[in-house]
């Protein structure tokens, strides 16, 4: 029992990536429910199980390099399926990319593009408050003037 590894699902509906745990309950993971780092490390820690509990018996060191290639590439997008609809335009970027990205890149790359859009989310709601603060500040001046 201790070399199957967890079979992973992905809802139609939903972009939440599903584990049947071994008690055959389902782990829902994406990232409406947490962090990005939190989802990353979650699904780098079920990948590690899996490593572990499949161990790879090659010989031939271009079978496995051809393997572990292919393992990385379904990774990357069990990660890229898992995100939310806002990450649908750096999906398709990091898809495309040549080389591609391994797993910590693609990590990387997602993370600079949220830490961009909390950016400019921050500086969107910095300057609609400046704007109503002075849309407020002319008010009372026009009810001050006599």
């Amino acid at each position: 029992m201790g070399d199957v590894p967890l079979p992973l699902t992905k809802e139609s509906s939903t972009s939440t990536l599903q584990i049947v745990q071994s008690d055959n309950s389902l782990l829902p993971i994406n990232t409406k429910w947490c962090t990005l780092y939190k989802y990353y490390s979650q699904l780098h820690g079920i990948f590690q199980e899996i490593d572990h509990r499949s161990p790879i018996h090659m010989h031939c060191a271009v079978d496995l390099t051809e393997r572990q290639t292919k393992l990385d590439r379904i990774r990357i997008h069990l990660f890229l399926a898992g995100l939310d609809l806002e990450f649908d335009q750096v999906q398709g970027e990091i898809l495309r990319k040549d080389p591609k990205l391994d797993l910590d890149q693609t990590f990387a790359y997602v993370r600079i593009d949220a830490q961009q859009r909390m950016s400019m989310t921050g500086a969107q709601e910095a300057s609609i408050m400046v704007a109503q603060r002075q849309k407020g500040s002319q008010t009372s001046i026009v009810d001050w003037v006599p």
